[in-house]
């Protein structure tokens, strides 16, 4: 299982029977249930997230299944833990797996809710 953070109009497209796919990078970004980090810290996708805000939709998260992924890329993002002697945020580079693409028969479950706080997070019944 995979997580992906997905915006309305993603999530909109997946449900009209598009299947997604990347032109921009070639593949799609989905992040491991297990995420490995340059810092050893222990990950979960709640973490994640708060290294990520800014840079992902936070409208929707996915859960897929039965995707093939076909390589392991590392995205660096802003480390706000950790700051150097100049008050900068020193990066911390985590796992993320690439995809060439998924549609709705690989999403298992959507889940909602405020992703910045992790607050009120609930599943879409449907989808």
């Amino acid at each position: 299982m995979y997580f992906r953070f997905v915006s309305e109009a993603e999530l909109d497209q997946v449900n009209a029977g598009q299947t997604i796919t990347s032109p921009q990078f070639g593949f799609v970004h989905v992040l491991p249930y297990h995420i490995e980090n340059s810092d050893d810290l222990p990950l979960t996708i709640k973490d994640a997230m708060s290294f990520m805000i800014g840079t992902i939709s936070q409208d929707y998260l996915l859960l897929l299944k039965d995707i093939e992924p076909f390589e392991i890329g590392n995205g660096p993002y802003a480390n706000y833990l950790t700051v150097d002697e100049n008050g900068c945020f020193e990066d911390i580079i985590f796992s993320e797996i690439h995809i060439h693409h998924y549609s709705k028969e690989n999403i298992h479950a959507v889940f909602t809710g405020d992703f910045f706080a992790w607050e009120n997070i609930s599943r879409l019944k449907e989808l």
